[in-house]
């Protein structure tokens, strides 16, 4: 049978002891210092995060004034639209007044100027 070995009869150097400890220590304090920095970096993507959001929120603020504005630009646009459309009917009733008034006056002058034709023609024909 074998030969059992009493663990507290083992004899390890202090080296090797220390020289452990200081591995533990070194790789505990790697592993500390690995979580504050992956929680330093989870800290800034939320605040990147809550910025990009409030940035988001003023831009999509902004684009829905500009839309608003443009709107009432339409509308002021329309309203204009519709002033021109009734001074263009008002001008184009105008002009007809002026054609039918034009055509009545030259009526007139014909008329007018045949009278004077017969008269003239009366004169010249008693002067004979």
């Amino acid at each position: 049978m074998p030969e059992q070995t009493n663990l507290a009869e083992m004899k390890l150097p202090i080296g090797i002891i220390v020289g452990l400890l200081i591995q533990t220590s070194a790789a505990v304090w790697w592993s500390r210092g690995q979580v504050a920095t992956l929680e330093a970096l989870a800290q800034k993507v939320v605040e990147l995060d809550d910025r990009m959001t409030i940035e988001a929120s003023v831009n999509l603020r902004r684009d829905v004034d500009d839309i608003m504005n443009d709107i009432k630009n339409f509308d002021e646009l329309e309203e204009d639209m519709e002033r021109i459309r009734k001074d263009i009917a008002i001008l184009n009733a105008l002009q007809e007044e002026y054609k039918r008034t034009h055509e009545e006056l030259w009526k007139e002058i014909n008329l007018q100027f045949k009278d004077d034709q017969l008269i003239f023609d009366s004169l010249l024909q008693l002067k004979k």
